[in-house]
């Protein structure tokens, strides 16, 4: 199941989505937002459930088949592979779209403002070798191992993690991608997909890393949701978590609210 490597599938920018196989609500609202707009093409990249059956495999058949969106990669869904699935757009966008000009890398639970995006990339359209979101600088590895977050020195031996962009959403721009499909054979695996896209696979570039941070916002509560109305600047990405305290409809409810309050 998935996308032929047919460059009629190809565009000007990739808005590429890790979304679990089971998220069709997610990715039914995303492309209701999204799939209208000239500006993008939409890749969802899925794997496949821990229990899975015919009727998923069907289910996946049809939905691909109505839409011809999906990459499929044979892994189980878990956030320890999601490395996996980005090795996998980076190689198939690789080998398909030589002249892919942006890529616009986003998770299916995320808040996506279109018109913000197509601002950015228009600004930056000059640009090359070059990555765009919210940079991290030195954050440290955790070591606890009760964490989600735990990388024991086995898996990395460093305390630092270097530059690189958060993972829930940030764009890249097309010329990176053949030293990074090269370099999925060169340099250390690592299950943090952030930090091996836009830190592990620029081995060898002189990439720059341009901080949007403000644009792209996570909230973990009702109150720092609450902060956000007071902002004085517009939101291009938005991440509210735990998922149990913003389903997908409060969540679509609070953006709504959010982006009646944009400021011009």
């Amino acid at each position: 199941i998935g996308i032929t490597r047919n460059s009629s599938f190809c565009h000007d920018v990739i808005l590429v989505v890790h979304s679990h196989a089971r998220n069709v609500r997610e990715r039914v609202r995303l492309r209701t937002i999204l799939k209208k707009n000239p500006y993008f093409k939409m890749l969802f990249v899925l794997g496949t459930p821990a229990e899975s059956s015919i009727e998923h495999f069907e289910e996946i058949k049809e939905e691909q088949r109505i839409n011809y969106d999906l990459l499929v990669v044979n892994v189980v869904e878990h956030y320890h592979n999601i490395t996996y699935k980005a090795q996998s757009w980076i190689r198939f966008l690789h080998e398909t779209c030589t002249d892919v000009r942006w890529v616009v890398k986003m998770d299916d639970d995320v808040e996506v403002s279109p018109h913000l995006v197509e601002q950015i990339l228009n600004r930056y359209r000059h640009y090359s070798n070059t990555l765009i979101g919210r940079v991290y600088i030195n954050n440290r590895v955790v070591r606890h191992p009760e964490s989600k977050w735990y990388l024991s020195p086995a898996e990395y031996s460093p305390d630092a993690l270097g530059s690189y962009l958060q993972g829930m959403s940030y764009m890249l721009s097309g010329d990176l991608l053949p030293i990074m499909n090269a370099n999925i054979d060169r340099v250390q695996y690592l299950w943090m997909d952030d930090w091996y896209v836009t830190h592990a696979l620029l081995n060898g570039t002189t990439a720059s890393l341009i901080d949007i941070s403000p644009l792209i916002v996570s909230a973990n509560s009702r109150k720092e949701v609450n902060e956000l109305k007071k902002r004085t600047y517009n939101i291009m990405f938005l991440h509210l978590r735990p998922k149990e305290e913003f389903p997908p409809l409060i969540r679509r409810q609070i953006w709504t609210e959010l982006q009646q309050d944009q400021i011009c």
